[in-house]
């Protein structure tokens, strides 16, 4: 019993020389700037903390509430044509938030195949919202990236990566976006292919952070009252 007491004293001894040396004020410190905190998925919070480096020296922290928010995710949702890539380029100056189009992030395999005028299907889907998942939680600064998120399956999984997703799902009727297809030259994917996805299509649930915008609309006012949905919290 003796023994195990002198090696429990003999690791605190050597926890709080490791401590001393940590906060030692010979040590140099950060200069300002920032960190990034990638595991961060929502909030970083601290609640009246006080802290001194010696508790007969001036507090360093002395009650203090901060809190540190995770940057805004969002994804333009919606099928081929909706403008997806039209209203987050004019969003992402709004809400300073970078936008990238999910169709860049496609496998050759599926672009090869609705080149070919064959709809993907779930397991062809599943890398490529991995993928999107993945980019959007390794920016914890926030970001936006355009994916047609079709299914509530589709949205769950970009939710494993990012918990506190928003979707802006921009919709319209399945004539006005086909009708928009049509002037779409050099794009991989054939305006034969919309009838699939709306096929595909689950409209958002009451449970899910979204808000459906009428891609009627020009893309500057849709963008104008995503950014102020976005800012006032979604």
């Amino acid at each position: 019993m003796l023994d195990t007491s002198r090696l429990a004293l003999a690791g605190l001894s050597a926890s709080l020389r490791s401590v001393r040396e940590m906060i030692d004020h010979d040590k140099p410190y950060p200069r300002e700037g920032t960190l990034t905190c990638p595991g961060l998925q929502h909030e970083l919070r601290f609640e009246s903390v006080s802290f001194s480096h010696d508790a007969r020296r001036r507090k360093a922290l002395d009650n203090v509430t901060l809190a540190i928010r995770r940057g805004d995710v969002t994804v333009l949702a919606g099928p081929s044509g909706s403008g997806k890539t039209t209203v987050g380029e004019a969003l992402s100056p709004l809400v300073g938030l970078e936008y990238r189009d999910g169709d860049d992030m496609h496998p050759q395999a599926n672009i090869d195949k609705m080149a070919a005028g064959i709809p993907l299907n779930d397991a062809d889907r599943e890398p490529w919202l991995k993928q999107i998942g993945q980019w959007l939680a390794d920016r914890p600064e926030g970001a936006m990236v355009g994916c047609s998120a079709l299914k509530r399956k589709y949205r769950d999984l970009i939710r494993e990566y990012c918990p506190g997703v928003v979707f802006v799902h921009v919709h319209g009727d399945f004539d006005v976006l086909y009708e928009r297809m049509q002037h779409r030259p050099g794009h991989f994917m054939p305006a034969s292919l919309l009838q699939s996805q709306f096929d595909t299509l689950e409209p958002l649930e009451d449970d899910e952070t979204g808000r459906v915008f009428d891609v009627t609309r020009p893309a500057s006012e849709i963008a104008g009252d995503a950014a102020a949905w976005i800012k006032a919290g979604a």
